[in-house]
């Protein structure tokens, strides 16, 4: 699993299967019928039960906006938040900060994102990654306390997990967020940044065999400065 940080929130890309996740939401895609029945959609539909299906044929009589929030029926999560008609980049920025919005309301502390318009709208790995990284900035900017402290993406398919993880790589470098990853129970931290402004409680230095020599030459050197 790989995070960053993004505000107070931790961020955390992984695979599996997001129908068994425990996060207190998960989310969705769905088109604006509220009965799109394949890929992702069908299996969350099929493992939350009938009376979400219910619940979504209430909802499909009235007009809906992009964010519909439901019970989550026989899924382990409190509510299923779904996205409608995502298909193109401003839509998943537009969709991830909206499904934040929700998450405020109702005091949803984790939650979980699926590998948003990989499928059938056929966006790019890195892409997608990147508005849903984009959607959560943007709304953690304008947001100054916020009730989300982890925020899941997973992708179940193994090559488009591979495909995020390439791109979670490249979007950190490329950016500002910080890349962390667990190596024996210990978190590691890439950060961009100026090492002697670090709080740590200490940092390392590289030097050579002759150090003392540079030293005493360092010395020297300071003292002509005092003189000057």
């Amino acid at each position: 699993m790989y995070t960053v940080e993004i505000g107070n929130s931790i961020v955390h890309v992984k695979k599996g299967d997001i129908t068994k996740e425990t996060t207190d939401a998960i989310v969705n895609l769905n088109d604006h019928t509220l009965k799109h029945n394949s890929g992702v959609s069908k299996a969350i539909l099929e493992a939350a039960g009938r009376n979400v299906y219910e619940e979504f044929s209430h909802f499909a009589k009235t007009p809906q906006g992009d964010v519909v929030v439901t019970d989550a029926g026989d899924l382990r999560c409190r509510k299923i938040i779904h996205l409608i008609s995502v298909v193109s980049e401003e839509k998943i920025v537009a969709g991830v900060t909206g499904v934040l919005r929700e998450c405020e309301q109702h005091n949803l502390q984790s939650v979980t994102f699926p590998a948003i318009a990989t499928g059938n709208a056929c966006i790019k790995a890195k892409n997608s990654l990147e508005s849903i990284l984009t959607g959560i900035k943007e709304h953690m900017l304008c947001t100054t306390t916020s009730c989300i402290a982890n925020i899941y993406i997973i992708a179940y398919p193994k090559n488009v997990y591979q495909q995020y993880v390439k791109a979670f790589d490249e979007i950190s470098v490329e950016q500002t967020y910080n890349l962390n990853i667990k190596l024996y129970g210990k978190r590691v931290t890439l950060i961009k940044g100026d090492i002697t402004q670090q709080g740590t409680d200490c940092i390392v230095n590289l030097t050579t065999e002759h150090w003392i020599e540079i030293g005493v030459s360092l010395e020297k050197y300071y003292q002509q400065l005092e003189e000057v």
